[in-house]
């Protein structure tokens, strides 16, 4: 039995050349192996503007090896004159040669615009006429007639034949005709869209901390990943900028540090503290020597010491990973503020890099938390959640939900803080249907 699409809904003929395409329809259904398949009323269309045409195709074949049969059916009265064969309806007659032939050559120019470069043949069915002769234009095996209806399966299996099995071609012309567009993901418009969507999102913090008032100018600010610290970072930046202040951008890593030294307001500098500390000594005549263990101590120390001496010169300090900082280390940045300076100190505990960093705190510092992560895609935050892998759980707001994969695992955790592995979780992430075992 040959495969049908789509499928036919109850009573679908409304007239008598409907019927007449139905029952065909259902006889080459029938008699047909599953080597066939089988379209009907197929809309096609080409060209674009002034240009663009549009029809439809009774019956489609396809084969199992891709190759392709077209299949006209007019039922009915038909008119057949010198110049071609003429359907009536109601007062327009429509020349039914030159339908087939726009028909065969579309779908000739559309296979081979999708590549598809299969075997292509059509048929003109008459099943209320009987065909006694043929012409230069028709050949007597391209019509079916009355007589023959009654073997179109095997007239249909005659001229297409099943053909060989091609899975990768047929796949194709089968994906041609129900309309299934191929599509590959661009990694690339994915990431830009979903970093814009993260940063429209995660905007919140750029929107509400500037606009606070601080009595002593420092907002702490300890938010997780994706929380928009780095859009305030930068909307404090560029606002300072625009208002002719002087700004600094300081942070412990240096991948980080030269990407906003790209991004950030050219008259803002950025880098990391012990790239500044370092300036600092050797503007004090201080001569480092890097083959010490511990020369990055003293550099610290050096810069410590002379900013001590030094007055005042920013309006704006942004300390970023304040996390991997050293509490004297942020008091003696804080020292550079002018009298109305302001500071805004940012901070993710669950990125911190060192164990020996201790959290300490700040004098008068207004701590705004943010628990949201607008960037990560959400199971990911869901799978970190529940694998306890932050201290405090993350909220997932990602415009994207993101997939993990299908690969089974299992997790040990401790989730009764005695230290001992109480619970195995066992998952399949894709799904994320996770089990608990005692």
């Amino acid at each position: 039995m040959a495969h049908l699409c789509p499928t036919l809904p109850h009573h679908s003929a409304r007239n008598a050349g409907a019927y007449a395409e139905l029952e065909l329809l259902q006889t080459l259904e029938r008699g047909l192996s599953d080597a066939y398949t089988l379209f009907h009323s197929v809309d096609w269309s080409r060209g674009a503007g002034a240009k663009e045409q549009h029809g439809e195709i009774d019956i489609v074949v396809v084969n199992q090896g891709g190759a392709v049969l077209l299949m006209e059916v007019k039922a009915g009265e038909v008119e057949f004159a010198p110049d071609g064969i003429y359907k009536s309806y109601g007062a327009r007659a429509k020349n039914v040669v030159a339908q087939v032939g726009l028909q065969y050559g579309a779908m000739r120019q559309r296979l081979n615009d999708a590549q598809l470069p299969v075997h292509l043949s059509h048929l003109l069915v008459l099943p209320n006429f009987r065909v006694q002769s043929e012409t230069a234009q028709w050949p007597r095996e391209r019509i079916v007639d009355c007589d023959d209806i009654t073997n179109i399966v095997s007239r249909v299996g005659l001229l297409l034949g099943p053909g060989a099995r091609d899975g990768n071609t047929v796949e194709r012309v089968l994906a041609f005709f129900q309309n299934k567009f191929r599509v590959e993901p661009d990694v690339s418009a994915l990431a830009g869209r979903m970093q814009q969507a993260a940063t429209r999102m995660s905007a919140g913090l750029a929107t509400w901390v500037p606009r606070m008032a601080v009595p002593s100018g420092v907002i702490r600010v300890v938010g997780t990943a994706g929380s928009g610290k780095t859009q305030l970072a930068m909307r404090l930046l560029r606002d300072a900028d625009a208002a002719g202040l002087k700004a600094a951008y300081i942070c412990f890593n240096r991948a980080l540090a030269d990407h906003m030294a790209r991004v950030a307001p050219v008259r803002a500098t950025a880098e990391t503290f012990h790239e500044f500390a370092l300036h600092v000594a050797r503007q004090s005549g201080q001569v480092i020597d890097f083959s010490q263990p511990a020369a990055f101590e003293t550099i610290a120390s050096h810069a410590i010491a002379a900013l001590a001496t030094r007055d005042p010169d920013l309006d704006l300090l942004v300390l970023d990973e304040v996390q991997d900082l050293q509490p004297e280390w942020v008091q003696a940045m804080l020292s550079r503020l002018r009298p109305e300076g302001r500071a805004l100190l940012l901070e993710d505990p669950q990125q911190q890099l060192y164990a020996d960093r201790e959290p300490f705190d700040i004098p008068d510092a207004v701590t705004v938390t943010s628990n949201e992560n607008f960037r990560t895609p959400r199971a990911l935050v869901r799978l970190i959640n529940l694998l306890r892998l932050t201290s405090t759980e993350v909220e997932p707001l990602s415009a994207h939900e993101g997939e993990l994969g299908s690969m089974p695992f299992s997790v040990e955790l401790d989730i009764t803080g005695t230290g001992g592995l109480a619970h195995r979780l066992e998952a399949r992430p894709a799904a994320m249907g996770w089990k608990a075992n005692a």
